[in-house]
C-alpha cells in the first residue's frame, strides 16, 4: 500500500476521489537519524509533501498511513479495446477533445502496449455509477468515440474483476495519467 500511495496512486474511481496520493491524510515517518515524527500539512509538511507522489525518493520510511476513505460505488461496469499503433493520433485526439466532458464517474485508460511482441494500443473505461442507469448514460457518452469501430478487439461492459485493471500477463505496458481542472483555452 505504501508504493500506491507514495508512487500516486492511479485507480479507476481516480477522477472521483483523485489519485491515491491526494487521499493520504498524514503518516508516521522514520527519519535518516531514527526519530518518528508525525507529518501532515501542518507538522513537518516537507515530509509531507515528499509523501505524497515523492516514489522511491522519499527520503525517510513510513510506517503508518492515515488515509481518507471513500465509499465504493454501487454499479462497476467495465469496456476494453485494442487498437494496431497506427490508431494512436485519432485516440489521441478524441480523448484530448471529450475527456474533461466526460462525467467524473467515467474514468478512461489509454495505454501502450506489446502484445504477441507487436506495439499496440489498449483503450478502456470504467464506469462507477450510481445506478445501472447511470453506468448505461456513461456507456453510451464514451460510445461517441469514432475509432472505436477500428478496434482490433473489443470487450465490452463486464463487471471488474479484484485489482489488475486490464494488465496482461507477461506483456509490457505503459500508463500515466493527467488530472487537470483547466478549461481548454488555457
Amino acid at each position: 500500500i505504501g508504493g500506491f500511495f507514495m508512487c500516486g496512486g492511479h485507480s479507476t474511481i481516480g477522477r472521483m476521489y483523485g489519485p491515491a496520493c491526494a487521499n493520504l491524510l498524514a503518516a508516521d515517518v522514520v527519519t535518516a537519524d531514527g526519530e518518528l515524527i508525525h507529518v501532515d500539512d501542518k507538522q513537518n509538511t516537507d515530509y509531507f509533501w515528499a509523501i505524497r507522489g515523492g516514489g522511491p525518493g522519499f527520503f525517510g520510511a513510513a510506517v503508518r498511513y492515515y488515509i481518507q476513505l471513500h465509499p465504493m460505488p454501487t454499479h462497476r461496469r467495465r469496456s476494453g479495446w485494442s487498437f494496431d499503433i497506427d490508431q494512436f493520433e485519432l485516440i489521441a485526439m478524441w480523448l484530448g477533445k471529450h475527456q474533461n466532458a466526460l462525467p467524473k464517474y467515467v474514468e478512461v485508460a489509454f495505454t501502450g502496449r506489446t502484445a504477441d511482441g507487436k506495439p499496440s494500443l489498449g483503450l478502456g473505461c470504467t464506469i462507477n455509477g450510481a445506478s445501472d442507469a447511470e453506468v448505461e448514460t456513461g456507456f453510451k457518452l464514451f460510445k461517441e468515440c469514432p475509432v472505436l469501430g477500428k478496434a482490433k478487439t473489443s470487450r465490452e461492459n463486464f463487471e471488474p474483476g479484484p485489482g489488475g485493471g486490464g494488465i496482461i500477463p507477461g506483456s509490457r505496458q505503459v500508463l500515466d495519467g493527467v488530472w487537470s481542472s483547466r478549461s481548454e483555452e488555457h
